[in-house]
């Protein structure tokens, strides 16, 4: 018997076993109307006969699916005369035509190498979800443990190892390593699953993870550093307490509303359907939502009545036109100032869009407002700050670099003065103030934010 033929088999003679990775196949009619036009698939399916497990023969006539589930299902559309896919309707002839389809018949398959088909064929496809790649991944590293057994170090190694599936998929160690971890942590928490991003899901994970340190160590009821003033709470109820927050006592805000993030992020990604869609807030990894427009403007007018006669705001929001006068306008309903034209905080090194008919959005907006008149204490200061995202020590999907508030802090304070965030987030600013020797009052609502920024400042790198 051949390794391998090729051959053409009737399509209800193919099954789909039920314990394939792949669970999301995107848009199968679309992909359908595309085959039909290019008039028949660009690639094989592959496929190995059924197997009676009982008595361990392979059958004829029956076929096991191994890889090209999105095409076999393209062609079931195509099949059923479906009239979303067919210009018009095909005819018993034409249909019988494409009820042949081109298959690789490969034989006596190890389990192992079956799942590297699916791996191969799937895992650098933009519709092959993270959450798949990394269950599949570790599926393949116990497979050839199974097979070979755990590899051991030192001299005469033996057994199989982590490097040995990095070489076999085309990875690094590093890499794969994660992805391992990842799809471990997926099968303890499933709630993982619904995040969209991989990058979300990792910054969730490390939280997670910190979470569990400082609960353990009790970060939370310890103190801050001298002149660091941490809160955990809504920020429209603890502004109004005079004994923590006594009006006129700030010489500068600097803060991040949460206005409604994923809008932005997701044009990041595929800003075509975002605005074809009109979506809104895409609340991933447990993030804050979008706050109440009427919400963030009582916390604007708490915090005017705080800062000092002479003083300025800093207030990251949108990029998006109508976005940046809606806070432009809550600026000044709440009191200030406004400098009409934001300042721009250019991201160096964003990665490329994925959607190669737009530009990749690597700025975001900062709009400026001030109470009463005060110079600028830079003589150089500019509106665009050029600064990448933070690659390290980040726990928070919008985190702000220190180095960009520092610059801000730099323009607008003298050191000793004090510095107050309500949407504190990643604390960022908080610590952008403890390395300027600036006080600071920051405040946020969520408590595992909270948590980290404090095992921050218990010097615990993140």
């Amino acid at each position: 018997m051949p390794k391998f033929e090729f051959k053409l088999i009737p399509h209800h003679d193919i099954l789909i076993p039920a314990e394939r990775a792949r669970k999301d196949f995107g848009d199968i009619e679309g992909f359908a109307r595309s085959i039909l036009a290019a008039g028949g698939l660009k690639q094989n399916l592959v496929v190995e006969p059924l197997r009676n497990n009982e008595i361990g023969l392979q059958s004829p006539t029956k076929f096991n699916l191994v890889a090209g589930e999105r095409r076999y299902r393209a062609l079931r559309e195509i099949l059923s005369a479906n009239p979303l896919v067919w210009p018009s309707a095909p005819t018993p002839e034409t249909l019988a035509e494409w009820a042949q389809i081109p298959c690789k018949i490969e034989y006596n398959l190890t389990e192992t190498e079956r799942k590297l088909y699916e791996l191969v064929e799937n895992v650098d496809r933009k519709d092959f979800v993270w959450q798949e790649r990394c269950l599949l991944f570790s599926e393949i590293h116990d497979l050839c443990i199974k097979q070979h057994g755990k590899g051991t170090v030192g001299r005469g190694k033996t057994g199989w190892s982590l490097q040995d599936t990095a070489d076999l998929v085309g990875k690094s160690k590093a890499t794969l390593g994660e992805e391992i971890q990842m799809a471990k942590q997926l099968k303890g928490d499933p709630l993982l699953g619904d995040i969209k991003r991989r990058s979300s899901a990792k910054i969730k994970m490390k939280r997670q993870a910190y979470e569990q340190v400082a609960d353990f160590l009790e970060i939370g009821k310890q103190d801050t550093p001298k002149d660091m003033h941490l809160f955990c709470g809504k920020s429209e109820i603890l502004l109004q307490d005079e004994s923590l927050f006594p009006l006129e006592s700030f010489d500068l805000i600097v803060t991040d509303p949460p206005w409604d993030i994923g809008l932005e992020d997701r044009l990041s990604h595929d800003r075509a359907q975002t605005y074809n869609q009109g979506e809104g807030r895409d609340s991933e990894e447990g993030s804050v939502d979008g706050i109440d427009p009427m919400v963030l403007l009582s916390i604007l007018q708490q915090s005017f009545k705080r800062l000092r006669p002479n003083r300025a705001i800093y207030m990251f929001y949108s990029s998006f036109p109508e976005k940046i006068r809606e806070g432009l306008d809550l600026l000044k309903m709440a009191g200030f100032l406004i400098e009409e034209i934001p300042l721009i905080w250019y991201k160096k090194h964003v990665l490329s869009s994925s959607n190669i008919t737009r530009h990749s959005l690597s700025y975001e907006s900062i709009l400026y407002g001030w109470k009463g008149d005060r110079p600028l204490l830079h003589e150089s200061a500019r509106n665009i700050y050029e600064l990448q995202v933070p690659f390290t020590g980040r726990f928070h999907s919008t985190q702000k670099p220190e180095g960009l508030i520092e610059q801000l802090l730099i323009t607008s304070t003298k050191e000793g003065e004090s510095v107050l965030d309500p949407f504190a987030g990643s604390f960022s600013t908080a610590r952008a103030c403890q390395n300027l020797k600036r006080k600071c009052w920051a405040i946020d609502s969520n408590e595992s934010f909270y948590k980290m920024a404090k095992l921050q400042f218990e010097g615990i790198k993140l």
